[in-house]
């Protein structure tokens, strides 16, 4: 630390100036009779090495659509929420969902095996329940799904018979598209 100190000093001290490299302008010095600095113009943007690697990474990605749904056993709408999230193969998109006495954490991993593709669905669930206390359960699914399908999970199992409500995730997988579409309107998403 003490060299490093020293050595800053001393190339203050004796007025080193930064180096110029061909096509680069030089970097703008005070004015003898002013005092001011001279406006000197914006240098060329310098290639960006990593820009190659953007355009990889876009032509993976797939633009993963979620609604989540909480439906009574009469399959009256209680609650909606979309998401449009991308992601790249490999990296998981996570949902939490909270409530009084659930809550419920999935997440939804695409992977590409060859020319298809499949959804690593892993449902984690924390259950409070008056009989049975804190219940505690995972699964962890495989779907093969193909681009504009719907994939329907249900972290809490399908529709109980009992009359209780229950949670339905709606997946869709889309190629990456660079464009401004969102989840504006989840409803309208959900009109099959």
């Amino acid at each position: 630390m003490n060299k490093l100190f020293a050595l800053l000093i001393f190339g203050m001290g004796t007025g080193l100036s930064a180096q110029e490299t061909p096509g680069q302008p030089a970097l703008p010095q005070p004015s003898p009779v002013s005092g001011k600095k001279q406006e000197a113009p914006m240098p060329a943007p310098i290639p960006n090495p990593k820009r190659g690697v953007m355009r990889g990474l876009q032509k993976s990605a797939v633009s993963m659509r979620l609604l989540a749904r909480i439906l009574s056993n009469d399959n009256t709408e209680l609650w909606t929420n979309g998401y449009d999230k991308i992601t790249i193969p490999g990296r998981p998109v996570s949902i939490k969902l909270l409530g009084n006495n659930v809550i419920v954490l999935v997440q939804f991993t695409p992977y590409l095996r060859g020319e298809s593709w499949v959804l690593v669905a892993q449902g984690q669930v924390w259950l409070q329940n008056e009989s049975q206390g804190l219940r505690y359960e995972t699964t962890l699914q495989t779907i093969p799904v193909k681009f504009g399908e719907s994939v329907y999970y249900f972290p809490l199992g399908a529709k109980d018979s009992n009359g209780g409500d229950y949670i339905e995730i709606k997946i869709e997988l889309q190629p990456y598209i660079h464009d401004e579409t969102s989840m504006e309107n989840p409803k309208e998403y959900y009109k099959e």
